[in-house]
């Protein structure tokens, strides 16, 4: 009888185990995804553009800073790699469209 019980708590003991480990892996694996989210987001400049006159005028969305200008979107994107080495950028489909000159 004794037997029994002790493998009965030996089981459970497993068992309580392999959850909390299970919990602990998934809590890390999700800390993981939050930190590498945010790091992604850490490197994206959100950017608005103006065109004038034939020449287009990249803007920081968040701050309105001026950050680069070009005639072409070659030249914009070269200007915005050198200034802002390590750093994605997104814009919304309206930004999109205007250098590409299509329209809506």
């Amino acid at each position: 009888m004794e037997f029994l019980i002790l493998f009965f708590t030996l089981l459970v003991g497993i068992k309580l185990g392999w959850n909390a480990r299970e919990r602990h892996a998934v809590h890390s694996l999700n800390k993981l995804f939050q930190e590498a989210e945010q790091t992604q987001l850490d490197k994206r400049i959100i950017i608005n553009v103006e065109q004038h006159s034939g020449c287009f005028y990249i803007f920081n969305k968040n701050t309105s800073e001026f950050m680069a200008q070009g005639k072409t979107i070659e030249e914009v994107e070269k200007a915005l790699l050198l200034k802002f080495p390590g750093k994605r950028f997104a814009a919304s489909e309206e930004t999109i469209r205007t250098l590409y000159n299509d329209p809506i």
